[in-house]
Order: C-alpha cells, then structure tokens, then sequence
C-alpha cells in the first residue's frame, strides 16, 4: 500500500485488492509510479454503479480491453474463441458489483445493509463526473485498471 494514501483510497485498496484475488486470481498493485499516465485511451471498459443508501454516490472501474482480455481468461478458463465484448463487459460489470459491497463493508459499520442502484456499463469515453472524490490506478502485470470513488456522501461517510 502506498503510505500516503488515505483512509478511503485505503479501503478502496484493500476491496480491490481482495475482489480481484477472488474473482480473477489476479494481484493488483497499487501503481506508485507517477509517471505513469493513468489514460486507459479510448479503447476501454467502463462501469459505474450507483451507491443508493446508506451513503449515495458512485463507484466507477476502468479497464483496458488489453486487460479485459486478460481478466476474462483467468477468471473463467482458457477461452477457444476472441473473447467477446458482452462477455468482457459483463465481467467488468460483476467485478465492480463485487467491489462496491468490499467497498461499502470497509467503509460502513457491521452490520450496515446498503442498497446499489442499476450499473451502467459502457466502452470508450467515460462519462463526466462532478464530484470525484478518490481514484487509484492499479496494475495487473503489465496492464492497468482504474477505480474511482464520485459522491461527497460517500466521503462524509468515510470521515464518521
């Protein structure tokens, strides 16, 4: 972990972390580097979900089509074909599903039920975003993957 992230980029850390260990068997690291340009470019996949109660806001992953590729493989098996856009879309969707209740666990007390909106999932440009709290860009080998945290509840809540 990076010893200046803060407490909600640690949260967001470790429900990454743990999400991406279960689902793909893959490590992240949390990229230090600064150099690093954290533009996934346009060929990407996005989605976001919404956090409806107890805190509202968003949480929005980003991931390469090049890791994509390479999370879809791990997460279900050699695959014969190119694996397909609604394959890897749905896998980005189910790996953000599971990282927002991580998510929320690590910032909400025990116990606490919480309730997601739709998810909106989507290739290219991402949408714009008022009030972006945190994002960390993380690797997986060579490849990058970014998770960011919108909504200002969601930063009261990590305060309390």
């Amino acid at each position: 972990m990076i010893e200046t992230m803060d407490n909600i980029q640690t949260k967001l850390a470790v429900a990454i972390s743990q999400t991406m260990e279960n689902i793909t068997f893959e490590d992240v690291e949390v990229v230090t580097d600064e150099t690093i340009d954290p533009y996934l470019g346009d060929d990407k996949l996005w989605a976001v979900l919404p956090v409806v109660e107890p805190y509202a806001g968003e949480l929005v992953l980003e991931v390469s089509m090049a890791c994509a590729k390479i999370l879809l493989e791990e997460a279900y098996g050699e695959i014969d074909a190119e694996p397909s856009l609604e394959g890897m879309q749905d896998l980005v969707g189910e790996i953000l599903n599971t990282l927002t209740g991580r998510f929320l666990d690590e910032l909400t007390p025990s116990g606490q039920t919480f309730q997601l909106g739709l998810p909106r999932k989507g290739r290219g440009e991402l949408p714009k975003f008022d009030d972006e709290i945190t994002s960390i860009l993380l690797s997986v080998g060579e490849h990058y993957l970014n998770t960011t945290v919108v909504g200002k509840d969601l930063q009261r809540a990590n305060d309390n």
